[in-house]
């Protein structure tokens, strides 16, 4: 998929996950989104 925007990582956390993840599965994402979020250490 699109890498995600750096914003919506960083505001990701604000989200309920099964909003993101929801969101992400649309997109097709999920896995970018995973690798950031590992990153930010959210996870």
């Amino acid at each position: 998929g699109i890498p995600v925007p750096s914003w919506e990582v960083k505001d990701a956390r604000f989200f309920p996950i099964e909003k993101v993840e929801g969101i992400l599965k649309y997109r097709g994402d999920k896995e970018i989104f995973l690798k950031a979020m590992e990153k930010l250490n959210l996870l």
